[in-house]
C-alpha cells in the first residue's frame, strides 16, 4: 500500500488539501457510507464509526441526502459488484484500486476499509478514504472539509 502518513500530517500537506478542496467545488447530490459492523477496520483508515455518524447527522440536518449501509452479511460477490459499479464513475481508477484492492485482488471496500461514496452528479463520484500521493485522505477529513465549506 505504500507509506501512509497519519491524519495530523495530512492537515499540513498542501497537495492533499488541494485535492480535497477540488472535490468540494461542487455540492454533493448525496453521500453513501458502506461499513461492516462485524469487521474491525484496518487501523490506518482511522475509522471511528461514532464520529463519522455524528458528522453525517450534521450534514443531514443541513439538507444533505445521506445513506448508511451496514454491509454485515452481504455476500462478497455483492460487495464486489457494488465496488465495480461505483468504479465506473470514479475519475482516477488507479487511486481507487490502490486504496481498496489488496493481495490476490481481494476487494476491501466497505469491510476492512469502510467507504464513503460522494455523488456529485450521475457521472462524477468520489470515494473516501482515498490514497493520494502516498497520503490517505480519510472519511473524517473529507467530512470536516465539507462541513467547513458549508459554514462559509
Amino acid at each position: 500500500m505504500g507509506r501512509i502518513l497519519i491524519s495530523e500530517q495530512l492537515h499540513t500537506d498542501v497537495r492533499s488539501q488541494k485535492f480535497a478542496d477540488k472535490h468540494l467545488a461542487r455540492h454533493p447530490l448525496y453521500i453513501t457510507l458502506y461499513y461492516d459492523s462485524t469487521v474491525e477496520p484496518f487501523a490506518y483508515v482511522q475509522f471511528d464509526k461514532t464520529q463519522i455518524q455524528e458528522k453525517l447527522s450534521l450534514l443531514k440536518s443541513k439538507s444533505y441526502e445521506i445513506k448508511v449501509y451496514d454491509i454485515a452479511g452481504w455476500p462478497y460477490q455483492i460487495i464486489k459488484k457494488t465496488y465495480e459499479n461505483i468504479r465506473k464513475f470514479v475519475p482516477d481508477i488507479r487511486k481507487l484500486d490502490s486504496t481498496y484492492i489488496g493481495p490476490g485482488h481481494k476487494i476491501y471496500f466497505g469491510r476492512e476499509i469502510p467507504s464513503l461514496v460522494v455523488y456529485h452528479d450521475i457521472a462524477h463520484v468520489c470515494v473516501y478514504p482515498i490514497l493520494y500521493k502516498n497520503h490517505l485522505i480519510s472519511i473524517a477529513h473529507f467530512l470536516d472539509k465539507l462541513i467547513g465549506s458549508d459554514e462559509i
